[in-house]
């Protein structure tokens, strides 16, 4: 062997050997190689390479081939190494000649470690792919359950809006239906029970003049009948009133200003009107819900502000029809809490929603105001 390659050979850190290629011997190997192989120096050449590569039992003649032709040749196998373990080697070869022999020189890499590497980090890749895919098909299925629970709920708000706006078209329609009742009873009342006082006052007059004193007694008792005749008619005409104010024919302005004078008159508490449409003409449905928010709003001051003083205001604004109710009371705790459980209120807000409008309530200790808007 020539001496630099044999120095090269001795002196080498990786696995190196020369291979008879005719006989199948290793006829040199150095230090790393005996080492990793576990075998005795002195029985070197004895040693086949068959017995050191696995893969190498009958292809030598194509291994010396494929050097032969390609002038190298690089290829991976196994060597088994002492104690029957084998070892991953990659091993690059080359030919030479050497005293007239061909021969095969080849340095081996242990890359057992490596590939070891890389099985682990393959295993780690699939694994960690594994837990992707069913990371993955989980959040599908949460994002199919969610998107399943969201059509539901939006299932369930569609029907709750229906619902509501049924109740909202309910409520309307029973509103009505009770306004044209009150409007036929009102009438009725008027036209027949209103008729028939008038008439029996009439002729109950009719009988006292005709009696001319002679009677005492009788005139006293005619008298008396004609007080509570007077008196009936009276509550007539307020029943009337109540159920159908005949002062809503004159318009709103005029409507409003009434039940404002109505109800100083009636609770002794100071109550002030202004507008700035004396003429205002509204169609008679929401002319009657706002009378019937005020008269609401007025009842609730008498019932539970405890104030002195009442501001109706009436104001056109930006296309919008606007009144105002302010008072001095005490204001509105459970308001200012914005618990709204009074039954009043919730009339009110129910009957404004009914024309599209608003209802903004404004408290304090000082007093509350009642705000209502409805389009024009």
């Amino acid at each position: 062997m020539q001496k630099f390659l044999a120095e090269y050979i001795e002196n080498s850190p990786s696995i190196a050997y020369v291979v008879d290629p005719e006989s199948g011997m290793i006829v040199d190997a150095n230090v790393a190689a005996v080492r990793l192989w576990g075998i005795d120096p002195a029985k070197m050449p004895g040693i086949k390479l068959s017995d050191i590569e696995t893969s190498m039992q009958g292809q030598l003649e194509s291994y010396a081939g494929h050097v032969r032709d390609k002038g190298q040749f690089r290829y991976e196998t196994c060597h088994r190494i002492k104690g029957g373990e084998k070892r991953s080697v990659e091993v690059n070869s080359s030919g030479f000649v050497q005293d007239g022999r061909h021969l095969i020189f080849s340095i081996a890499h242990d890359v057992t470690g490596a590939e070891q590497m890389e099985s682990e980090l393959r295993r780690a890749y699939d694994n960690l792919e594994r837990a992707m895919d069913e990371r993955t098909a989980g959040l599908a299925m949460a994002n199919a359950r969610l998107n399943s629970e969201i059509a539901e709920r939006s299932q369930v708000q569609e029907a709750l809006q229906q619902s509501q706006e049924l109740l909202r078209e309910l409520v309307e329609h029973q509103e009505r239906i009770r306004e044209d009742e009150r409007k036929r009873i009102a009438r009725e009342i008027h036209d027949e029970l209103g008729q028939h006082l008038l008439v029996l006052r009439i002729d109950v007059s009719l009988l006292k003049n005709r009696k001319n004193n002679a009677h005492p007694m009788l005139e006293e008792r005619v008298d008396a009948i004609l007080q509570h005749i007077d008196s009936t008619m009276r509550s007539v005409r307020a029943i009337i009133n109540n159920l159908r104010p005949a002062v809503l024919d004159l318009g709103l302005t005029a409507s409003l200003e009434w039940q404002a004078k109505d109800f100083q008159s009636h609770n002794k508490i100071a109550c002030e009107f202004t507008s700035q449409e004396e003429n205002m003409e509204l169609d008679d449905d929401r002319a009657t819900v706002l009378f019937r928010v005020l008269q609401e709003a007025l009842t609730n001051v008498v019932r539970h502000a405890h104030a002195t003083e009442v501001k109706i205001d009436l104001d056109r604004r930006d296309g919008h029809l606007i009144m105002r109710v302010a008072d001095n009371g005490v204001g509105m705790p459970k308001v200012r809490n914005r618990k709204m459980k009074s039954y009043g209120l919730a009339g009110i807000r129910e009957r404004i929603g009914m024309l599209g409008g608003e209802f903004v309530i404004n408290t304090s200790s000082d007093g509350t105001s009642l705000t209502f808007s409805i389009p024009l």
